[in-house]
């Protein structure tokens, strides 16, 4: 059976907020460690206690209010189970709920074909376009599990995409195909203040970034079934599938928040 290789689907994704506090105190939870004269911590990244109670200089703020953002992405890849599907671009619009421990997202990716055959792939009325249902994500620290059962090591956060039906279906030249289950990536640059982005238009300073790596081998976890019809047997096949990418993720100025905040990994 041939190798298949599903491209995008879930997993580009560029988010309009500046902070993801991952801990067992205070998982998943999306907020600005904002300064503080009583606050609790006493570093920028809020992630080391002051030594009395009340005398740090900073505080950690959870999402306030429902927030929207878009993002970019290029190419990753969903290794199954019957050829090749590839899309070269992708983009993502969707929402941080307030309390910031869940988002949606809906992707779109165009130029979308499977190989070798070079069948273009496509679930609207755009040639070469997919676009997902609505997806949920959460985001997993050392202590919690993600769908699959596996847990972060010490020190990473992954964010885990998942939907209650499928994440997608789609036709190439009329083969069928569905992907359903959960797929997470590793996210850099956990308790670290984010890296400055490339130069914007006019020479203004690009967006702070971060980058997802998904891949069958790296940290994650992989929980995916992609569904399709074979012409070859008539029958509907099934098998395990495992995204690959790494994503460049852009981070919306917005709410105050700005290219100092940061990922943490734990509460301290």
């Amino acid at each position: 059976m041939k190798r298949m290789k599903v491209v995008g689907l879930c997993l580009v994704a560029a988010f309009a907020f500046s902070a993801l506090a991952v801990s067992s105190a205070q998982a998943g939870t999306l907020g600005l460690c904002k300064k503080d004269k009583g606050g609790k911590y006493e570093n920028k990244e809020c992630t080391k206690t002051a030594s009395e109670a009340k005398k740090g200089k900073y505080e950690w703020e959870a999402l306030p209010a429902n927030q929207k953002f878009t993002s970019e992405g290029g190419v990753s890849h969903l290794i199954g189970a019957a050829g090749e599907i590839e899309c070269k671009h992708g983009t993502d619009e969707g929402e941080f709920l307030k309390g910031g421990k869940l988002d949606t997202d809906t992707f779109k990716f165009v130029e979308c074909e499977l190989l070798p055959f070079k069948f273009t792939c496509q679930n609207t009325a755009t040639k070469g376009e997919i676009v997902t249902h609505v997806l949920e994500s959460t985001f997993i620290d050392q202590g919690e599990k993600g769908l699959s059962g596996k847990e972060p090591k010490a020190g990473e956060v992954w964010e885990q995409f998942t939907n209650k039906t499928t994440l997608a279906e789609f036709e190439c030249e009329g083969i069928p195909f569905a992907v359903t289950g959960s797929v997470s990536g590793a996210v850099s640059n956990v308790n670290k203040a984010l890296k400055e982005g490339k130069a914007g238009k006019k020479g203004k300073p690009g967006k702070p970034s971060f980058t997802e790596t998904f891949s069958k081998e790296g940290a994650g976890e992989q929980d995916l079934v992609t569904t399709f019809f074979n012409p070859e047997t008539g029958k509907v096949e099934s098998g395990a599938s495992v995204q690959e990418g790494v994503n460049e993720v852009d981070l919306t100025k917005a709410n105050g928040y700005s290219k100092e905040d940061e990922i943490r990994a734990e509460d301290a």
